[in-house]
């Protein structure tokens, strides 16, 4: 592993210098990422923004999963607690541009492709405008296109982190981010307060006909015991698991192509395992007889006392008209007696998820792309891997022009790292 280093000095004026002690660097291999626990952990403890999926176990764990396309960007600063003032965890990919017939990297928040609800990173609180011009900085310095930071709770950090990039080199946006024939906002997250009791929460949290419908169907589906929900364990977690993901393909056989939908699938599956070695999993199952019929999957994070949709399957077919209620009725339930304050149903503001009692928590999307003379150095020896097997692709198919200028891209990239 190389790293490279930019020392940021802010003085009196707040104007970036060389010399200080606040140095901003990066890092790509996990001998360093065990290095880091002890200072990441600490971070994330003082952090009031922190959460499970930017945790040292979780990010550690991902990276373990795929250790060749990811990066952190870190703060280091004596004056912060444990001499770390700001992580940012990244993955990054390899992109061929048709337009500019050049091999690009681009860069996104590291937890997406786990399939993490919320992204960004973890920051000082007493250190933030430091580290954030530090970062920015370090930022700068490194190849790549495209920056994409979705999913980012605080927002505030996002507009900091833009400011210092702000300029003729970069072009910042802010996208929205819809579904559904622009219906369904994914960057809002319906999200429902809990009190300290169920009973309280029907009584207080939801209108009067949707507690009675939930009422009366816990009655004739579950105390009849004509449906069953059971708790995923670790004796059962490869057998839920299996039931989920059959669940969910039959959902959207037919309307999602194959390959998009194992492409999910495997992501979850991973997701899942990495879930359940760090305990944070709560899948219930509802069962008719012998038949499951729909389970959802939750992350609780008793660090930000919260618990986190994350996807949920159900058959179609079956006759009970309620399974969906059901279920988040018996995760609401759990996450009030384990002492949440929050129950998260996921991206989206898909009109269902307001019988809860739920009210929009907002999230932010960033998009910083490189423009006019820095968007030709873009393509970085991160990337070096996926330029390779692009360039193989190209002339296995005859493609001989995009062939060497990948190849080209490749040597010059080689060389820049042998003598940084």
């Amino acid at each position: 592993m190389r790293s490279w280093e930019v020392s940021v000095n802010i003085n009196r004026h707040g104007q970036l210098g060389v010399g200080s002690n606040v140095i901003a660097k990066a890092f790509d291999d996990l001998k360093t990422m065990h290095a880091m626990r002890e200072a990441w952990q600490a971070l994330a403890d003082a952090d009031p923004e922190a959460n499970v999926f930017l945790s040292w176990e979780w990010m550690h764990r991902l990276f373990s999963e795929d250790p060749s396309t990811w990066c952190v960007f870190f703060v280091r600063d004596p004056a912060a607690l444990n001499g770390v003032s700001a992580i940012l965890p990244l993955h990054h990919r390899f992109h061929w541009s048709k337009s500019k017939q050049l091999c690009q990297t681009r860069f996104e928040a590291a937890g997406r492709r786990g399939l993490s609800p919320l992204t960004g990173l973890l920051c000082d609180p007493a250190r933030e405008e430091t580290a954030l011009r530090a970062l920015a900085q370090r930022i700068k310095r490194e190849r790549w296109a495209r920056l994409t930071l979705r999913f980012e709770p605080t927002g505030q950090r996002l507009h900091a982190l833009a400011d210092h990039l702000n300029g003729k080199a970069y072009r910042i946006s802010w996208p929205d981010y819809k579904t559904s024939n622009e219906l369904v906002d994914q960057l809002r997250v319906p999200t429902v307060s809990l009190p300290t009791s169920f009973e309280s929460y029907l009584q207080n949290s939801i209108s009067k006909s949707t507690r009675s419908k939930l009422r009366r169907f816990r009655r004739k589906y579950l105390e009849t015991g004509a449906y069953r929900v059971e708790q995923t364990t670790p004796a059962n977690f490869e057998a839920n698991v299996n039931i989920f993901k059959a669940l969910w393909r039959l959902r959207w056989e037919g309307t999602m192509s194959k390959r998009r939908i194992n492409d999910f699938l495997n992501r979850l599956d991973q997701f899942l395992r990495r879930c359940q070695s760090m305990d944070v999993l709560f899948m219930p199952v509802l069962w008719r007889g012998d038949r499951p019929v729909g389970s959802l999957v939750r992350v609780v994070d008793l660090s930000r006392k919260s618990m986190f949709g994350i996807a949920a399957a159900r058959r179609l077919d079956d006759e009970m008209p309620a399974i969906g209620l059901l279920l988040n009725a018996v995760a609401i339930e759990e996450a009030i007696r384990r002492g949440l304050s929050t129950y998260e149903l996921g991206h989206g503001t898909h009109g269902y998820k307001y019988q809860y009692g739920a009210a929009d928590r907002e999230l932010h999307y960033l998009v910083i792309e490189r423009r006019g003379q820095a968007a030709t150095d873009v393509f970085n020896r991160r990337s070096i891997c996926g330029a390779a097997l692009f360039a193989r692709t190209c002339l296995a198919d005859g493609q001989i022009s995009p062939a060497v200028k990948a190849l080209e891209q490749i040597e010059t990239a080689s060389v820049n790292f042998t003598h940084s």
